[in-house]
Protein backbone atom coordinates (compact mmCIF):
# COMPACT_ATOMS: atom_id res chain seq x y z
CA UNK A 1 0.00 0.00 0.00
CA UNK A 2 1.45 3.39 -0.91
CA UNK A 3 0.49 6.95 -1.62
CA UNK A 4 2.05 10.16 -2.89
CA UNK A 5 1.02 13.79 -2.64
CA UNK A 6 2.50 16.84 -4.35
CA UNK A 7 1.62 20.51 -3.99
CA UNK A 8 3.82 23.24 -5.44
CA UNK A 9 7.48 22.63 -4.55
CA UNK A 10 6.59 20.10 -1.82
CA UNK A 11 5.91 16.39 -2.20
CA UNK A 12 5.32 13.61 0.33
CA UNK A 13 5.19 9.85 -0.06
CA UNK A 14 4.66 6.79 2.11
CA UNK A 15 4.42 3.05 1.62
CA UNK A 16 3.77 -0.03 3.73
CA UNK A 17 4.54 -3.64 2.79
CA UNK A 18 3.99 -6.95 4.56
CA UNK A 19 4.85 -10.55 3.67
CA UNK A 20 3.52 -13.80 5.15
CA UNK A 21 5.42 -17.09 4.67
CA UNK A 22 3.31 -20.07 5.71
CA UNK A 23 4.77 -23.22 7.32
CA UNK A 24 8.42 -22.04 7.30
CA UNK A 25 11.56 -23.90 8.36
CA UNK A 26 15.06 -22.82 9.40
CA UNK A 27 18.44 -24.56 9.65
CA UNK A 28 19.30 -28.11 8.71
CA UNK A 29 21.86 -29.91 6.58
CA UNK A 30 21.04 -29.76 2.86
CA UNK A 31 23.32 -32.73 2.13
CA UNK A 32 21.02 -34.97 4.21
CA UNK A 33 17.43 -34.28 3.17
CA UNK A 34 14.52 -35.83 5.07
CA UNK A 35 11.07 -35.81 3.43
CA UNK A 36 12.16 -33.07 1.02
CA UNK A 37 13.57 -30.81 3.77
CA UNK A 38 17.18 -30.36 4.92
CA UNK A 39 17.98 -32.84 7.74
CA UNK A 40 17.44 -31.25 11.16
CA UNK A 41 15.35 -28.32 9.83
CA UNK A 42 13.14 -26.75 12.51
CA UNK A 43 9.63 -25.55 11.90
CA UNK A 44 9.06 -21.91 12.86
CA UNK A 45 5.44 -21.84 11.74
CA UNK A 46 4.16 -18.84 9.83
CA UNK A 47 6.57 -15.95 9.38
CA UNK A 48 5.37 -12.36 9.05
CA UNK A 49 7.61 -9.46 8.07
CA UNK A 50 6.55 -5.86 7.53
CA UNK A 51 8.00 -2.42 6.99
CA UNK A 52 7.31 1.11 5.90
CA UNK A 53 8.95 4.22 4.49
CA UNK A 54 8.03 7.91 4.48
CA UNK A 55 9.65 10.70 2.48
CA UNK A 56 9.40 14.47 2.10
CA UNK A 57 10.92 16.45 -0.78
CA UNK A 58 11.15 20.16 -1.58
CA UNK A 59 12.34 21.95 -4.72
CA UNK A 60 14.77 24.80 -4.08
CA UNK A 61 14.43 26.34 -7.54
CA UNK A 62 11.53 28.67 -8.27
CA UNK A 63 8.61 27.22 -10.22
CA UNK A 64 9.81 23.61 -10.24
CA UNK A 65 7.42 20.93 -9.00
CA UNK A 66 6.69 17.22 -9.08
CA UNK A 67 3.39 15.91 -10.34
CA UNK A 68 1.61 12.69 -9.42
CA UNK A 69 -0.11 10.09 -11.56
CA UNK A 70 -3.79 9.96 -10.57
CA UNK A 71 -4.24 6.35 -11.79
CA UNK A 72 -1.13 4.87 -10.13
CA UNK A 73 0.42 5.95 -6.82
CA UNK A 74 3.62 7.35 -8.32
CA UNK A 75 5.27 10.60 -9.30
CA UNK A 76 5.52 11.75 -12.92
CA UNK A 77 8.63 12.98 -14.72
CA UNK A 78 10.19 16.23 -13.47
CA UNK A 79 10.69 18.80 -16.23
CA UNK A 80 12.78 21.77 -14.98
CA UNK A 81 11.40 25.26 -15.61
CA UNK A 82 14.91 26.47 -16.48
CA UNK A 83 16.82 23.45 -17.90
CA UNK A 84 20.59 23.48 -18.13
CA UNK A 85 21.69 23.68 -21.76
CA UNK A 86 24.69 24.58 -23.89
CA UNK A 87 24.32 26.79 -26.88
CA UNK A 88 26.17 29.63 -28.65
CA UNK A 89 29.32 28.88 -26.64
CA UNK A 90 27.75 29.25 -23.18
CA UNK A 91 25.83 27.31 -20.55
CA UNK A 92 22.36 28.60 -19.74
CA UNK A 93 19.82 27.57 -17.11
CA UNK A 94 20.25 26.06 -13.66
CA UNK A 95 18.13 22.94 -13.89
CA UNK A 96 15.96 22.03 -10.91
CA UNK A 97 17.38 21.43 -7.42
CA UNK A 98 15.53 19.36 -4.82
CA UNK A 99 16.21 18.37 -1.19
CA UNK A 100 14.73 15.23 0.34
CA UNK A 101 14.60 13.17 3.50
CA UNK A 102 13.40 9.57 3.84
CA UNK A 103 12.92 7.17 6.77
CA UNK A 104 12.71 3.37 6.32
CA UNK A 105 11.82 0.68 8.88
CA UNK A 106 11.68 -3.14 8.58
CA UNK A 107 10.63 -5.74 11.19
CA UNK A 108 12.45 -9.09 10.73
CA UNK A 109 11.80 -10.70 14.15
CA UNK A 110 11.07 -14.47 14.26
CA UNK A 111 10.69 -16.97 17.12
CA UNK A 112 12.94 -20.00 16.57
CA UNK A 113 12.35 -23.19 18.61
CA UNK A 114 15.10 -24.00 21.14
CA UNK A 115 16.28 -20.39 21.13
CA UNK A 116 16.04 -18.35 24.34
CA UNK A 117 15.08 -15.15 22.53
CA UNK A 118 13.63 -14.18 19.16
CA UNK A 119 16.00 -14.00 16.20
CA UNK A 120 16.27 -11.25 13.62
CA UNK A 121 15.64 -7.67 14.54
CA UNK A 122 14.52 -4.27 13.46
CA UNK A 123 16.21 -2.31 10.70
CA UNK A 124 15.85 1.40 10.11
CA UNK A 125 17.63 4.08 8.14
CA UNK A 126 17.37 7.77 7.45
CA UNK A 127 18.43 9.17 4.08
CA UNK A 128 19.20 12.79 3.21
CA UNK A 129 19.30 13.52 -0.51
CA UNK A 130 20.02 16.24 -3.03
CA UNK A 131 18.69 15.85 -6.60
CA UNK A 132 19.78 17.97 -9.55
CA UNK A 133 17.53 17.66 -12.62
CA UNK A 134 19.65 19.14 -15.45
CA UNK A 135 16.83 18.67 -17.96
CA UNK A 136 13.90 16.30 -18.49
CA UNK A 137 16.26 13.39 -19.25
CA UNK A 138 19.27 13.82 -16.91
CA UNK A 139 19.38 13.75 -13.11
CA UNK A 140 22.24 13.62 -10.62
CA UNK A 141 21.44 12.27 -7.14
CA UNK A 142 23.55 12.40 -3.99
CA UNK A 143 22.39 10.52 -0.89
CA UNK A 144 23.72 10.20 2.65
CA UNK A 145 22.28 7.18 4.46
Amino acid sequence: MCGNYANGPFSFGAQYDAQMFRNSFVGGDTSKPVNGLPGGAKSVGDLYFDGFSVEALCFLTRGDHRGTNKNNPMYVQVIPQNPLSYGHGALTGTGAWELGVRFDFVNTMIDVPDQAKPQGGYLSSTTLGLNWFLNANTTFMANYV
